[in-house]
C-alpha cells in the first residue's frame, strides 16, 4: 500500500536508489514493491522516469506532473537484531522514539534524529563506549535564533568514575561553552549535583547548587543546559554564555553518534 501525492517530487536525492524509464505510476509503484529498501517512489509523467528512494518520510515540494509514493510500511525494516545505536537503524529511517541496546548495557528508548548532521548518564556511558563517538548540541533562544556546537570527541565514563566526561575538538556556530570563565575545559571533569559536589571550588559553593540543575562543572561554567527553564537572564537560566550570555533557551537538544572520521 502507498500514500499517493500527486504534484509532488521527492528532493532528497543523496535517499535516491535509481531511476529509470517505466511507462505508468502504478509500475513505478510495482518497482518499489520489488526492492527491499524501497520506502518511496517519485513518478514524472512528463518524462516517464520512475526514481526510487530509501527515504521513508522524505523531503517534498511541488511539482506539476510528479507524483509521490509512500509506502505505508516495510517489514524488513523491523526485523534483525536490535541496534546498538541510531546509526544502526536502516536506511530512510524517520525521526523517532526506538529502542536501542548499547554493548555491556540493557534496552533503552531514545530519539533518533534521522535528519540533522547526516540521535540518563549511565545510558551514555553504555553508547559512548562502544568506540568513537561525537556530540552536537542544537539550541534555540525565544527570539527563534538557533545554533550548534559540535565536539568531535565525546565519552561519559563509567558511574565508578562519577561519570567523568571526555569532550574536546569543538567546531559549530553557538562557541564553546563547555568550559568555565577562566577558561577551564570540562573535558575530565566528574558530573556534579547538589549532594555530590565534583566541581573546582567556586565561592565555597557547590555549582549544581548554584546553577540549580546536575552537569559537568569546573568553576561552574558557561554551559548550563540542565538549569532553570526560563527566558530571563540568571545564572541559574538553562543557557549557552557564547550563544545568547545567560538568557535562557526555549529549545535545547543533545544528540551523540559514532564519529566515523576518526
Amino acid at each position: 500500500m502507498f500514500a499517493k501525492e500527486k504534484d509532488s517530487q521527492i528532493v532528497l536525492c543523496e535517499a535516491l536508489i535509481y531511476s529509470k524509464q517505466i511507462e505508468s505510476e502504478m509500475e513505478c509503484a510495482m518497482q518499489c514493491t520489488n526492492v527491499k529498501d524501497c520506502c518511496s517512489s517519485m513518478y514524472d509523467i512528463s518524462i516517464e522516469q520512475c526514481s526510487l528512494f530509501y527515504a521513508c518520510c522524505p523531503k517534498t515540494e511541488h511539482m506539476v506532473g510528479s507524483t509521490t509514493l509512500i509506502r505505508n510500511s516495510i517489514p524488513e525494516r523491523v526485523i534483525g537484531p536490535t541496534p546498538k545505536d541510531c546509526s544502526d537503524l536502516s536506511p530512510g529511517t524517520c525521526s523517532g522514539v526506538y529502542t536501542i541496546r548499547p554493548q555491556n548495557g540493557v534496552d533503552i528508548s531514545v530519539f533518533c534524529d534521522m535528519v540533522t548532521d547526516d540521535g540518563g548518564n549511565d545510558n551514555l556511558h553504555y553508547i559512548t563506549d562502544q568506540g568513537l563517538y561525537k556530540v552536537r548540541f542544537d539550541l534555540e533562544d525565544y527570539s527563534g535564533n538557533t545554533a550548534y556546537a559540535i565536539y568531535d570527541k565525546f565519552n561519559v565514563g563509567v558511574e565508578g568514575t562519577e561519570y567523568l566526561l571526555s569532550i574536546s575538538d569543538y567546531h559549530g556556530t553557538a562557541g564553546d561553552s563547555m568550559k568555565d570563565s577562566a577558561g577551564q575545559p570540562m573535558n575530565g571533569m566528574k558530573f556534579t549535583t547538589r549532594d555530590k559536589d565534583n566541581d573546582i571550588e567556586y565561592h565555597n559553593t557547590n555549582c549544581a547548587v548554584r546553577k540549580k540543575g546536575g552537569w559537568w562543572y569546573a568553576s561552574c561554567t558557561y554551559s548550563n543546559i540542565n538549569g532553570i527553564y526560563k527566558e530571563e537572564e540568571s545564572a541559574d537560566s538553562n543557557h549557552w554564555y557564547t550563544f545568547d550570555v545567560r538568557k535562557g533557551l526555549r529549545k535545547t537538544k543533545i544528540m551523540t553518534k559514532p564519529n566515523l572520521e576518526i
